[in-house]
């Protein structure tokens, strides 16, 4: 792993860095997984940027600088000492809709957490946070004994008149630890279809912590082939992918009109 030291003025919560180089060429270029910044200070955070593209001129899009959001952030002062263990109790504090007034839902949350030693559901009702937008919806949890939080995966029932959700970002709290994280979504949980050409009504976070491995999310894609759909109701599928490790959340399966009847595309974020 490459690093550098920067100085300069308190510049607050770190969004994006912009990052490149100016070798043209074939062979010229490097492929970065992910960026790390950290705040040298005693009350400092370090953020993670995700990448895993080229930055080469004779790769892919051929690109040699690249904006890359920061994906979340840990507080270095609330790492747990090595005598503390984590139960499964967690505060979050959803931070709901767009400045805009958009993306407030009527839906109810499953927030399922995904641990070192097994899985957990909460079901959190409506409340008017949610869907007066923008607000803050501050929640506990208690996951149990499910190990070290690996993944949180939250799903809008579908409730009400209006269902979408748009979700910008996430505080996590461990209450039994004092661990601090903060995660960016910025995606909505489109239960209508209406909102994304790519419609899921769950989106997940994985946990980031500083000296672990950083862990981004996946795209997978793929295509369903099938007999006579003629019975299905509006042509309507549902997948959900189950792994090793873990499962996604239910997904549509998008079916275009200009291809034949019988195939449906896979797309899900996870």
């Amino acid at each position: 792993m490459d690093s550098f030291h920067v100085e300069s003025e308190d510049l607050g919560t770190i969004n994006q860095i912009i990052i490149g180089h100016e070798e043209e060429g074939y062979g010229a270029g490097i492929f970065i997984d992910y960026v790390l910044i950290t705040e040298n200070l005693i009350d400092g955070r370090q953020f993670v940027c995700y990448c895993s593209k080229w930055f080469d001129s004779g790769q892919v899009d051929g690109k040699i600088e690249r904006t890359l959001p920061v994906s979340a952030f840990y507080y270095l002062n609330s790492v747990p000492d090595e005598s503390m263990t984590s139960q499964g109790r967690w505060e979050f504090i959803l931070h709901n809709g767009m400045e805009d007034g958009t993306g407030g839902t009527t839906s109810n949350l499953n927030i399922i957490g995904y641990g070192t030693t097994g899985s957990s559901m909460m079901h959190v009702n409506n409340d008017k946070t949610m869907s007066t937008v923008p607000d803050t919806t501050l929640i506990q949890v208690d996951f149990g004994a499910i190990g070290d939080l690996l993944k949180v995966r939250f799903e809008a029932d579908g409730a009400g008149e209006e269902p979408d959700y748009f979700l910008e970002w996430i505080e996590l709290r461990d209450l039994d630890t004092e661990e601090r994280i903060a995660v960016r979504i910025g995606k909505w949980m489109d239960v209508t279809g209406k909102r994304t050409k790519k419609p899921q009504a769950f989106r997940e976070i994985s946990i980031f912590r500083s000296g672990d491995q950083p862990l981004e999310t996946q795209n997978y894609e793929g295509k369903v082939q099938g007999g006579d759909m003629s019975l299905l109701e509006n042509g309507r599928l549902q997948a959900q992918l189950v792994g090793d490790f873990s499962d996604s959340g239910v997904f549509p399966l998008i079916y275009s009109e200009k291809k034949q009847v019988t195939k449906k595309t896979c797309v899900a974020q996870c």
